[in-house]
């Protein structure tokens, strides 16, 4: 059966499809290049023609103000605005970007043998539901075969049970640090391998991310150039927002901004340029995702743990996934923090590592649906039966 899954992430689109040679999720490689992504953007010239994805990227340098970005954050709205109020149909923009990858993956999966995948699967944030949107988009792209919907941290879950294989009973916490979107899950690996949401424990998350920095630190530029730097930066919003996005990502995993002169925080603005003060820097990301991502990451995992501790249990797996973790220390200081919540009400934390965890949610949730029993448990199933036959 062929399988494909797409993940429409607010930075970042994703596709993954099942390998039945290999029995395993792939990535596919839709972007330029061989990469594994294409950016989340969308063109709309005046006539009302739409590209995405990578040919979008490249209509910043011509046509910055017929880009939009961050749909994903407004897919509930009927119309998206672009220059001098021209509105496209947001229907129209998903109807194009999953018909567009769904016939990609028909021509270059040998899998599919040139036909569109028998099942898809979408994900979609804890707190976000987009179904009919998705459906009402696919139907109209000419899709007729199976359509699932999946939690982006239940999917990440799907992918570390496919690597670990972990053992009945064990519990994980799935926190998703996508780039609109803070989402989190717990999970319980069920007699058959299977990881299963704890009802007393329910996804939640929070619409704060990497896009929400971009912005701050947007904002923060604002303040601080002339009116000439301004007007461009208004002009060409979605171009500049893209050349802080990838300023800020050239930062993640670094020790708080060590102050290297050979980081550099500039921001092009025509002929014109602003430097980022390093601490001007650290304090707007800070402020605008790390320190609220703390305080609710905190009430969660007290949640988790004091379940924990109820029925009996001494420790819980701890899952982070996602690009935006690797922001400026956040990863780390979420690390610490789950650390010691645990460690105040006497559960052990075990941190959770998977390769490619910046897509572990759309591998997942491919996953989940190209799932079967491992052989282990199914000799324990034998096993299992044939002493019962046995003392009978």
């Amino acid at each position: 059966m062929g399988i494909l899954a797409i993940d429409f992430g607010t930075s970042r689109i994703k596709a993954a499809y099942w390998d039945e040679s290999k029995g395993e999720a792939l990535m596919m490689q839709i972007g330029q290049g061989g990469r594994l992504f294409v950016p989340s953007l969308f063109y709309v010239s005046r006539d009302g023609k739409i590209k995405f994805g990578d040919e979008a990227e490249l209509e910043l340098h011509h046509d910055p103000e017929g880009v939009l970005d961050n749909l994903k954050l407004d897919l509930d709205k009927a119309f998206q605005y672009l220059r001098e109020s021209q509105r496209v149909k947001t229907s129209d923009l998903m109807t194009l970007l999953l018909g567009r990858i769904i016939e990609y993956s028909a021509q270059n999966v040998i899998g599919f043998v040139g036909k569109p995948p028998d099942k898809l699967v979408l994900t979609y944030p804890a707190k976000l539901d987009y179904e009919d949107i998705y459906r009402d988009a696919l139907k109209d792209a000419g899709y007729w075969g199976d359509i699932v919907f999946i939690r982006e941290p239940e999917a990440a879950g799907w992918a570390w049970v496919k690597e670990v294989t972990p053992e009945n009973g064990e519990v994980l916490v799935v926190l998703d640090f996508g780039g609109g979107t803070i989402d989190w899950a717990t999970l319980q690996i069920d007699e058959s391998s299977r990881p299963i949401m704890i009802p007393e424990l329910r996804p939640d998350g929070m619409t704060v991310a990497g896009l929400h920095v971009d912005i701050a630190l947007f904002d923060e530029m604002m303040l601080r150039i002339e009116k000439q730097e301004r007007d461009y930066a208004l002009s060409h919003r979605a171009q500049v927002l893209e050349q802080i996005r990838l300023m800020k990502e050239s930062q993640n995993s670094r020790a708080i901004l060590s102050g290297e002169e050979s980081q550099v925080l500039v921001i092009r603005l025509g002929t014109e340029s602003y430097t980022f003060d390093r601490k001007i820097f650290v304090n707007v990301v800070k402020r605008a995702v790390i320190d609220q991502a703390l305080g609710r990451i905190e009430g969660y995992m007290q949640k988790v743990v004091n379940y924990q501790r109820e029925v009996g249990r001494k420790n819980v797996w701890c899952l982070l996934a996602g690009g935006t973790r690797l922001l400026a220390g956040l990863e780390d200081q979420v690390k610490k923090q789950v650390k010691e919540i645990g460690k105040a009400s006497g559960i052990e934390v075990k941190f959770a590592e998977i390769t490619q965890a910046d897509f572990a949610t759309v591998r997942g949730a491919v996953e989940q649906q190209g799932y079967s029993v491992p052989e282990s448990k199914l000799n324990q199933d034998v096993n299992g039966l044939e002493k019962l036959i046995s003392a009978s």
